[in-house]
């Protein structure tokens, strides 16, 4: 089992997750296209890790349809004042009204809370 596990994180697409270091990358890389592209919005997760989490990996495959995701490693202090992060791992959502962005928040993060929280917000 441990071998069918370790072959299915190695083929996860990590390339749906994104870089996002500064708040201004925010817009840029997220924001923005997920406007440009009518998507329902994007799902920014701050952590203090050094890798792209499989799972979240997969939940940006998954969703692909509806947001666009992108993530601030390793506790940037920037990412951290700006979006008033105490304890990490947190999840942000942004569901885009118009040219607004409606943030959810996440913080305490379960595999099957996420999915489901994601749910109530592409619907």
């Amino acid at each position: 089992m441990k071998g069918l596990h370790g072959f299915a994180v190695e083929y996860v697409p990590m390339d749906r997750v994104l870089s996002c270091n500064h708040p201004d990358k925010v817009q840029k890389r997220l924001h923005d296209p997920a406007a440009a592209q009518k998507k329902m919005g994007y799902v920014l997760l701050l952590t203090d890790k050094y890798e792209t989490s499989p799972k979240y990996a997969s939940l940006a495959y998954r969703y692909r349809d509806h947001f666009i995701f992108g993530e601030s490693r390793g506790s940037t202090l920037i990412m951290a004042q700006h979006y008033k992060v105490k304890k990490y791992p947190v999840l942000i959502a942004f569901t885009l009204r118009g040219k607004d962005a409606v943030m959810s928040r996440l913080e305490d993060l379960r595999a099957n809370d996420i999915g489901e929280w994601l749910e109530k917000i592409a619907k």
